[in-house]
């Protein structure tokens, strides 16, 4: 990067529509060329130090696109442009990931060029694969950029501010580390199940954001690692691979189908015992000891999928009395039931929610549909959800209802997958 820059700018990425791209001049510009419909937006808000190296965003969609034409073949050449999107006025940054020539600050031309880098991963029946040559950018990022084409090979875009040889080096950031190193025949599909992970469901909460985090902090360390060692590598894949039908339940809102096993679990703490010796001394290693210290995997076993995501998450859902028994609660009509119950994080420690809500449903109807009443967080039981003596605390009156079957539903909606209980309640007269 060139730098220093702190003024905000915003671009998006495109391919240029062609299977063979021609090389910029002044009478062939980028502007002039057909874009793909795929693209990727990046907002820079960061500040650019001079020699500084940035990842892009993650190009899949648009290098797909070109490789997935008719006019693609072997050798061909692909064009990445890059184009405003909304900067303000006069505000720009620069980076030297060019053919630049400039003696006076090290950059001597095409040794600083983008250049597409392919990571073959080897199969038992390998085929014939298409390669790429790299094309001059107008405005080529000196970052690599993840851009797996599909099935036989993944690729990234590298400018190696050294001029070194990076061909044999993984230069894979995200989620895509775990699919590069996942040998699955369907790269692909496997990587778009973990993208989906990401996506649906950790970033939905603050504990599942944290988890993100942690693996972007750490990902080319942990891939580093596991390619110096095969061992660790293929006890990584298994590992990871045991754990596909628990992603792919909690995907499809059908974690309570799946539950942990010890021998996962025991597979899991394996692994991380290994990487944690090959880690050294160094923050992955105490980031790992930390978290496991944090949330005992242990404790997972015999859990459902969902019960576990919402144990790691921070949220365990537990009725006090007198609605702690078994399902359905029975009462008479008129009678007023005390609501008592507990959100605690995985230490047991009580977790106070204003956004909780207490609601009560007709047995029969979804969502809102035959909605009763609904309160949230109050300073009195009578009026809402009172937080006192350690739990929550909820006056239902019933005088107001006909005898018949009701669904009691808390929710805490501060999240956009909040934790929801039910509690059946049958009235009487």
């Amino acid at each position: 990067m060139d730098g220093t820059y702190t003024v905000p700018v915003a671009v998006t990425f495109y391919g240029e529509a062609s299977g063979n791209a021609p090389p910029f001049s002044s009478s062939n510009r980028p502007d002039n060329r057909a874009l793909t419909i795929a693209s990727a937006d990046w907002s820079v808000t960061d500040t650019w130090i001079l020699g500084d190296i940035r990842n892009s965003p993650d190009l899949t969609t648009l290098i797909q696109e070109i490789v997935n034409r008719s006019d693609w073949n072997n050798g061909n050449a692909l064009a990445i442009i890059m184009a405003d999107a909304g900067s303000t006025a006069n505000q720009h940054r620069r980076v030297i990931g060019y053919d630049r020539v400039d003696p006076t600050h090290g950059y001597n031309g095409i040794d600083h060029a983008a250049r597409l880098v392919v990571t073959y991963i080897e199969s038992s029946d390998p085929t014939p694969t298409p390669g790429a040559t790299p094309t001059p950018l107008p405005t080529a990022t000196n970052t690599p950029i993840p851009t797996p084409t599909p099935q036989q090979c993944n690729c990234v875009f590298n400018c190696d501010d050294t001029g070194n040889d990076t061909t044999n080096v993984p230069q894979r950031y995200g989620l895509g580390v775990l699919a590069a190193l996942s040998q699955v025949t369907d790269l692909t599909e496997f990587a778009g199940l973990l993208y989906q992970l990401r996506d649906d469901v950790l970033s939905q909460t603050a504990e599942g954001q944290r988890y993100i985090d942690l693996y972007y902090e750490y990902s080319l360390e942990i891939a580093t690692i596991l390619l110096a060692n095969p061992d660790l590598y293929d006890q990584g894949y298994a590992t990871l691979q045991s754990f596909v039908p628990a992603i792919e339940a909690i995907i499809d809102d059908n974690g309570d189908s799946v539950t942990i096993t010890s021998a996962q679990i025991d597979q899991a703490e394996a692994f991380l015992d290994a990487l944690v010796a090959e880690a050294g001394r160094g923050s992955l290693r105490n980031t790992i000891i930390q978290e496991r210290y944090r949330l005992p995997l242990e404790m997972l076993v015999g859990m459902t999928v969902d019960e576990a995501w919402d144990f790691i998450r921070g949220y365990k859902f537990v009725w006090r009395p007198p609605l702690d028994s078994s399902d359905p609660y029975e009462a008479h009509t008129g009678q007023t039931i005390p609501v008592k119950f507990r959100i605690e994080d995985p230490n047991g420690n009580l977790i106070q929610d204003n956004s909780v809500t207490v609601w009560i449903r007709e047995v029969g109807t979804t969502g809102l549909n035959g909605l009763i009443g609904i309160v949230g967080v109050a300073d009195n039981p009578n009026e809402g959800v009172k937080i006192s003596n350690n739990q929550y605390h909820f006056n239902l009156h019933t005088g107001d209802l006909a005898p018949g079957t009701y669904y009691l539903v808390i929710s805490a909606n501060s999240l956009p997958a909040g934790i929801e209980a039910e509690k059946i309640i049958v009235l009487t007269d």
